[in-house]
């Protein structure tokens, strides 16, 4: 996996009482990481080094999204970027985006692409890898 569950879970982070570590990170998040290494016994030394910061919707990607005559596929690897995305659509375009269908990078970003108002299909595909999200597409399609 390829998420903070999947690098918490590797055997090497299991037993971690009297160890420390460094965590380069970002404002905000999901805060997992670090809280999880506490609780399992280890120091962390969190430091937030960049910033997310989302990027304006091009005119031309609106326009392609506004001439979509076919219901979209969706590949959702990020729920901040999801959000983000669903936020600066103008309200027709945001409805025609949540009537499309979504490949999932993991179960939890599945979760938050129905409570975000998706009503098509919702694949999880076995990584946010690029291969990953297309293969769960097709797999979907059938």
């Amino acid at each position: 996996r390829m998420d903070s569950e999947g690098l918490l879970a590797l055997g090497e982070l299991r037993s971690v009482r009297g160890c420390s570590f460094g965590l380069l990170a970002a404002p905000g998040g999901r805060d997992l990481i670090a809280p999880t290494l506490r609780r399992r016994g280890a120091r962390v030394l969190r430091a937030d080094v960049y910033r997310r910061v989302g990027i304006a919707l091009s005119p031309a990607a609106i326009s392609r999204l506004r001439a979509l005559r076919s219901r979209p596929w969706i590949a959702a690897s990020s729920g901040e970027a999801l959000a983000l995305v669903l936020s600066r659509l103008p309200a027709d375009l945001a409805k025609k985006l949540r009537e499309g269908d979504v490949a999932a990078a993991s179960e939890r970003l599945a979760q938050a692409a129905r409570a975000a108002g998706f009503r098509g299909r919702i694949a999880v595909a076995a990584s946010a890898r690029p291969r990953d999200l297309v293969a769960a597409m097709a797999d979907a399609i059938g």
